[in-house]
């Protein structure tokens, strides 16, 4: 299809999308929440009331921040708690670089602030939308050479079930540290952490287009040569985008109106509009992704690394797409992306109009947070977007598990996946998933935190 057509058609179905839309702003409707009651609070005594209340009440209690997931790890028929009240910066030491704050406040705003501080974070996600502890409960994570963001938690201020409260720090309770980090919302209500921050730095961006085998030979010297490394490709078209993120000591000369063509045209308009027809016209799926990866290139230039991490300023709505993500070894990197396209393809040949995006991105193995993707094993996170929501996307995604079972995939604990207790043992070893339950007994011995993902994964 020509060029100016396929640009006519997306005008035309952006334009009714934003004249038809209804005032509704949540991540996706999968799955749909039915409490019992939402609160709101606006501190801590707040936040002890409403448990009390449950704990009275016998309901079970879940947090909610920008319910950035795919997964059903919110949901329940008792409380919610809605944390966009609980978003204010509670102290900065400056010295030591750490910043405290509260359970809701929305990345991107916690990293203008550190911007004013001349601080920053050493690594952070693709996106900017979720709440701090949302992030990190469910091992939200970048790419490059240093942690997943829950590793840059020191300290924990939480609530237990029975509305007691506990500072968790290197001093006291320092155990439970390693669990909290990402602890689904199972173990606590985690009411604020400490951040340790980095000085503010500027990196040297540029994303460049390769074919499949040139990121597929070099993968490993692009992340191993790189301080922050990815790409981003579609499995049946021969355009992958790289970006490349350097730090530099040379100052950033950015101004708004070069962030004009990708955040009004490109994200604002054509992602959208591209991701919106493909509803309705998924057969022109594959030429529409090398659309907007041939639009989302860039020259080199500088630029803060709070902004540069996280470049999609405003997400699409998950209404349009469903997203899983599974992290293996590194060394098994290609073998699970030909296993991908193997299922992709079949799926293809039999008819099925499916159309997919693909993040991988890589890190190196900690043992800071015990159910992190990366734990103790350097990884390559393999993000995978079907963007049209094809009838077959659950069979899909639990033969696509079944395949990658050999090389010990670990899936994102937001995004769709199957895990249950033999595998999250087998995935995360037996000793992580006891300690993980003992310290749920002393927290949470009713399991009033629990609900039908977490009695799944960890009974």
């Amino acid at each position: 299809m020509h060029i100016k057509k396929i640009l006519a058609l997306l005008c035309v179905f952006n334009c009714f999308y934003i004249l038809t839309q209804d005032d509704w702003s949540v991540w996706g409707d999968n799955p749909v929440l039915y409490p019992k009651d939402v609160f709101y609070p606006n501190n801590l005594e707040e936040v002890i009331s409403i448990i009390k209340k449950a704990n009275l009440d016998n309901h079970k209690v879940k947090a909610i921040g920008s319910c950035h997931s795919w997964s059903n790890l919110i949901n329940t028929n008792g409380y919610i708690i809605n944390t966009d009240k609980l978003d204010k910066i509670l102290y900065v030491d400056r010295d030591n670089k750490k910043v405290k704050v509260e359970c809701g406040i929305k990345l991107k705003d916690l990293f203008s602030f550190l911007a004013q501080e001349n601080l920053s974070l050493p690594n952070q996600g693709f996106i900017a939308e979720q709440s701090i502890v949302g992030a990190i409960s469910t091992g939200t994570h970048g790419t490059g050479h240093t942690g997943v963001l829950s590793d840059f938690i020191s300290e924990f201020e939480v609530i237990d079930s029975q509305g007691n409260f506990y500072k968790v720090t290197k001093d006291t309770n320092s155990d439970w540290i390693p669990f909290l980090r990402i602890g689904l919302g199972a173990l606590s209500f985690i009411y604020s952490v400490t951040i340790e921050c980095d000085n503010l730095f500027i990196l040297n961006h540029k994303r460049v287009l390769s074919t499949w085998q040139e990121a597929m030979d070099n993968y490993k010297s692009n992340y191993q040569n790189n301080d922050y490394y990815m790409f981003m490709a579609h499995p049946t078209s021969d355009m992958v985008l790289n970006f490349f993120w350097n730090k530099t000591d040379s100052v950033t000369k950015r101004r708004f109106i070069y962030d004009i063509p990708e955040n009004i045209v490109t994200n604002a308009f054509l992602s959208r509009a591209a991701v919106r027809s493909l509803k309705y016209a998924p057969q022109v799926g594959s030429r529409l992704i090398e659309l907007w990866l041939f639009g989302m290139q860039k020259d080199s230039h500088n630029q803060y690394s709070y902004l540069s991490l996280s470049p999609l300023k405003d997400p699409i709505s998950v209404e349009y797409y469903i997203e899983v993500e599974f992290g293996v070894h590194i060394d098994d990197f290609k073998i699970a992306i030909d296993k991908f396209k193997e299922l992709y393809n079949s799926y293809e040949n039999q008819g099925y109009n499916l159309t997919a995006l693909l993040t991988c991105r890589f890190s190196p193995g900690f043992d800071k947070s015990f159910l992190s993707m990366s734990y103790k094993r350097d990884t390559a996170y393999i993000t995978i977007n079907i963007i049209n929501y094809f009838d077959k996307y659950l069979e899909f995604f639990n033969k696509l598990e079944q395949m990658l079972e050999p090389y010990l995939p670990r899936p994102h604990w937001g995004k769709f996946h199957l895990l249950n207790k033999e595998k999250i043992c087998n995935l995360y070893g037996q000793e992580t998933f006891d300690r993980f339950n003992d310290i749920r007994d002393k927290l949470d011995p009713n399991r009033m935190f629990s609900n039908d993902f977490i009695e799944r994964c960890f009974g």
